[in-house]
């Protein structure tokens, strides 16, 4: 939807100048933004189209004024990609430092 692009543009851009900048948001900014970065909304949006003729414009018109639903769902998302990088790098951490192949 043309609704989404600005959108997305928009908070990658936000994304790209705090990174730029050094700058460290709050964690309520940080998963605001991200959960909308993640592709919550454009996932939702690309499944109802290709859905076909089922999906009423109605439909379509919820799921691009991004309903809340939509952005806990990218919350979550975004927290669970989060919890699994942590794990990711706690391992690799682990390994480097105790020279081992074995996080057990």
């Amino acid at each position: 939807s043309m609704h989404t692009v600005p959108t997305t543009v928009k908070i990658l851009s936000q994304e790209t100048e705090w990174l730029h900048q050094n700058h460290k948001p709050s964690f309520k900014d940080h998963l605001s933004l991200s959960a909308m970065s993640i592709g919550s909304p454009t996932i939702c949006v690309g499944l109802m189209v290709g859905m076909g003729d089922e999906v009423t414009k109605e439909a379509f018109e919820w799921a691009t004024s991004f309903p809340n639903i939509i952005i806990a769902g990218g919350k979550i998302l975004r927290l669970f990609d989060d919890i699994a990088a942590f794990k990711v790098c706690c391992a690799r951490c682990y390994l480097m430092i105790y020279k081992t192949y074995s996080c057990t």
